[in-house]
């Protein structure tokens, strides 16, 4: 993956786990200083965020986290 944002880096990854961005303050804050585009490139095809999320995996987050950004 590549992006020249990298709270939109952040933002596509947190997706691609099956976590919820937002509530991921790191990222969450980010957003603030480098707003995300309305679409992404995926295989040379422009989707929407939220179409990126029919990628996703099911990634297991840390003990400490799983009831903040499942």
């Amino acid at each position: 993956m590549l992006s020249d944002n990298p709270a939109e880096m952040d933002y596509a990854l947190a997706l691609l786990m099956s976590f919820d961005p937002e509530k991921l303050p790191l990222i969450k804050n980010a957003l603030e200083l480098f707003p995300k585009n309305e679409t992404v490139i995926l295989d040379g095809k422009e989707i929407s965020w939220e179409k990126l999320k029919d990628f996703s995996i099911k990634a297991i987050p840390p003990p400490g986290w799983r009831n903040y950004i499942g």
